[in-house]
């Protein structure tokens, strides 16, 4: 929708389309993150500051989480060692927003 608004030199007003975008605070975990990605199926999400939840303060991609988790078992010792991530709370978040 945002890319087809801007392509189509809409003139909506950047707040009717940024109120809409899925969103984390800062503070989330990356899991969190991945979940509400996966639930708006987005591969991105506007990054809120924790105080002033108005606040802009980034934007998250699906390659920002990826490159983390790599960077995560590189420092583990081993990159080529399988990582079995612990998804347990993820699976929580989800089963309580249905």
């Amino acid at each position: 929708m945002r890319r087809t608004s801007a392509e189509s030199g809409n003139n909506k007003a950047v707040k009717s389309v940024v109120n809409t975008c899925p969103h984390v605070f800062a503070d989330y975990p990356l899991v969190r993150a991945a979940v509400r990605m996966q639930q708006s199926d987005s591969r991105q999400l506007g990054v809120l500051d924790n105080k002033d939840n108005k606040k802009f303060v980034g934007l998250l991609t699906m390659s920002d989480i990826v490159r983390a988790h790599a960077e995560a078992a590189m420092s583990a010792g081993d990159p080529d060692k399988t990582v079995s991530p612990d998804f347990s709370e993820a699976a929580d978040l989800i089963e309580s927003q249905r």
